[in-house]
């Protein structure tokens, strides 16, 4: 399958040559060519009370993910603020080795007739806006033997592994973030932090690969947010 193809996690830049005539009508055929090096570029298309999302990471693999939407600022700022700290992570840790700074460029694609993104419109984000009411869910992923890769989560400086609750670990997780917040409010959960340097080989890892652990973790913390109701 097409997706699944570009979506490989990838370990230095591969340039794709699309055909001009190839995907017609399709959203690919608008962010594909803005594959570049040096930056990633997120787009995104709203379709009535959701939107796609798409990452275009610095070795041109592609991300994907449909999640609710409200309003721009809303979808955009916690994955801005995820890149953001993971790039600063990355760039404090290869400073010597590796000198890289990528820039994130965000993108919206416009609709047409019959609701299809038909153009691409380049976004001059804001200063990042109050997170409120969001607060800091950190990730470390560390492997505890060769096959198996386990999680730390923190939730404003308290520490919750695996180790410790095991299976419970996303319920004990939920419920500490909901004792966070006022009238125990059940909106959607947020990473805004994730280390990957125990895994080993960080340097091969690209955006994709920490977009794809991110992805599972909130898909895991917002499920036994939702069981708690």
């Amino acid at each position: 399958m097409l997706l699944d193809y570009l979506s490989r996690p990838l370990k230095r830049y591969s340039p794709l040559h699309l055909d001009p005539h190839a995907l017609n009508d399709q959203e690919l055929a608008l962010i594909l060519p803005h594959a570049h090096p040096d930056c990633v570029q997120v787009f995104y298309f709203a379709q009535g009370d959701e939107a796609q999302l798409y990452v275009l990471d610095e070795f041109n693999s592609l991300w994907r993910q449909r999640l609710p939407f409200h309003d721009e600022a809303s979808l955009l700022q916690p994955l801005r603020r995820f890149l953001r700290a993971i790039g600063d992570r990355r760039e404090a840790r290869w400073v010597l080795a590796n000198p890289q700074h990528l820039e994130t460029l965000f993108y919206r694609l416009q609709p047409g007739q019959g609701n299809r993104a038909r153009t691409v419109e380049r976004l001059a984000l804001p200063a990042d806006t109050d997170m409120t009411p969001f607060f800091d869910v950190q990730a470390i992923m560390f492997k505890s033997n060769a096959q198996q890769t386990r999680v730390v989560l923190y939730c404003n400086q308290k520490e919750f592994s695996e180790l410790e609750h095991g299976v419970a670990l996303y319920q004990v997780v939920a419920r500490e973030i909901l004792g966070q917040r006022s009238h125990a409010q059940r909106y959607r959960c947020y990473i805004t932090d994730l280390d990957l340097s125990a895994l080993g080989n960080e340097q091969a890892f690209s955006s994709n690969v920490y977009l794809r652990y991110e992805t599972d973790l909130e898909q895991a913390i917002n499920a036994a947010l939702t069981a708690l109701d």
